[in-house]
């Protein structure tokens, strides 16, 4: 008899059975804008273009047959080995790539903004 106390009687579930549930709906989130990613996108921006920019901007300035330290290293030989035209394309086309993901960098936080704005005006069409 204790468990049928618990459980209630037959007609209290029948009387859940059939009872409608009522559907809530929920309110849409308010749309926030992502401004840690846009930071990070555009202070990487920031230091690819820089860093990419010096390195093209030595590469450039540097005088014919200027020598390096006497490094020791195994990269320091390699880059030894190599001709100073090779080493000079190498570096600007390093430079070049480091630019251009800077720019791809700068295109990823556009990217956000519109996005956020989309939503939003899209948000506020239908409210």
């Amino acid at each position: 008899m204790k468990i049928n106390e618990k459980a209630g009687t037959v007609q209290d579930y029948a009387d859940k059975r059939t009872k409608k549930k009522t559907i809530k709906h929920k309110k849409p989130a308010a749309v926030r804008f992502d401004k840690d990613a846009l930071l990070l996108a555009w202070g990487m921006m920031v230091v690819f273009v820089g860093l990419g920019t010096l390195i093209i901007w030595a590469t450039m300035t540097v005088p014919e047959g200027a020598s390096g330290s006497m490094g020791y290293t195994l990269a320091q030989r390699l880059a030894r080995v190599l001709p100073q035209s090779v080493q000079a394309k190498m570096a600007f086309f390093m430079g070049g790539l480091m630019v251009a993901f800077g720019v791809v960098c700068f295109f990823l936080g556009l990217n956000k903004i519109v996005q956020f704005t989309i939503k939003k005006y899209s948000n506020n069409s239908r409210s």
